[in-house]
């Protein structure tokens, strides 16, 4: 490697700041701030223990619509076969 063209390594601890999380990681930049982090971000569930809350009720208007294409479909297999 070539001397003096590299930018300089950090070691850093991040702190979420909202729920403390500490990360340990490493950055060309001296520092880094989080709001939000793997433990307490809706997207990772499975480790936060927290809910993720449907209030316009989008799941249940997908499975209705689901159902609603599911059943049409099986409706037109049914004539498929009896046109046949």
């Amino acid at each position: 490697m070539q001397a003096e063209i590299h930018p300089e390594y950090y070691k850093l601890s991040i702190t979420c700041s909202k729920c403390g999380n500490v990360i340990e990681t490493g950055s060309v930049l001296p520092s880094l701030d989080v709001s939000i982090c793997n433990k307490c971000h809706a997207a990772f569930l499975g480790s936060s223990g927290t809910t993720y809350v449907d209030a316009e009720g989008r799941v249940e208007k997908f499975m209705k619509k689901f159902e609603k294409s599911k059943a049409l479909k099986t409706q037109k297999a049914v004539e498929a076969g009896q046109k046949a």
